[in-house]
């Protein structure tokens, strides 16, 4: 593509599961970056992700944050860089069920964020350390820190009740793929959807209403924030 279209910019859309690395579920402790090769190719100008990332956990009255409601900006907010995927995750769908949350922890190194997807600012801004056996390689991947951006080559929520809970699903009657989010009742709700939106452009929008720089901090290489704001391509979910 580069040697057809020299100055196209050229990314990746990778999955939110997969975009930050593979973790073998055997109990090897096997720690594999395995997109890093690409994103350290000379070709590839951005690291794109398509984020459908949880920003809620909600199913009844009153959420854990004492956000008063799913609508909450703040309370959305909060979860975009905490929360699921970030501060804990759950086990099981039974674990789920029963809110039994288990914390994302590093015993072995201290680097949390190798296993939380939500950690954008630790995995773009630190050197990336393979593991065997559960014990870190002496030389780190050819990842090079904060040196490319980060575009969110897909961004959204379905307008459904509870959409915020599992962004990443959609009915459609006509797919395979159609399902609920987590706890939702199936009802349309297009305000989920907006606040969900408004929430995230905050938060990556300089100057925006609760930005804060070091959740989307400049490059010392190429003098751009991490996720530069007008890179952020939104995805309509119905």
């Amino acid at each position: 593509m580069k040697e057809i279209l020299p100055d196209a910019v050229v990314t990746y859309a990778a999955d939110w599961s997969e975009y930050f690395g593979y973790h073998r579920d055997d109990g090897s402790g096997d720690v594999f970056f395995n997109l890093d090769p690409l994103w350290a190719s000379p070709a590839i100008d951005a690291i794109g992700i398509d984020d459908y990332l949880p920003v809620t956990d909600w199913r009844g009255d009153e959420e854990d944050t004492g956000a008063p409601s799913i609508y909450d900006r703040k309370g959305l907010a909060a979860g975009i860089a905490g929360g699921e995927y970030f501060d804990w995750y759950y086990a099981s769908e039974a674990g789920r069920a029963e809110k039994i949350r288990t914390p994302i922890t590093d015993g072995a190194h201290g680097k949390p964020w190798v296993f939380r997807p939500k950690d954008l600012v630790s995995w773009w801004s630190n050197p990336h350390f393979e593991r065997r056996g559960g014990v870190e390689l002496a030389e780190p991947t050819a990842f090079v820190p904060m040196a490319k951006p980060i575009w969110l080559t897909e961004l959204g929520c379905p307008a459904i009740d509870k959409g915020a809970n599992q962004p990443n699903l959609f009915v459609d009657p006509k797919s395979s793929e159609s399902a609920l989010p987590h706890f939702s009742d199936g009802s349309r709700d297009d305000l989920v959807q907006r606040r969900f939106l408004e929430a995230h452009l905050d938060h990556w929008t300089p100057g925006a209403a609760g930005f804060s720089n070091a959740a989307n901090p400049i490059s010392p290489v190429y003098g751009g924030r991490m996720v530069p704001a007008d890179t952020i391509h939104l995805c309509a979910l119905m």
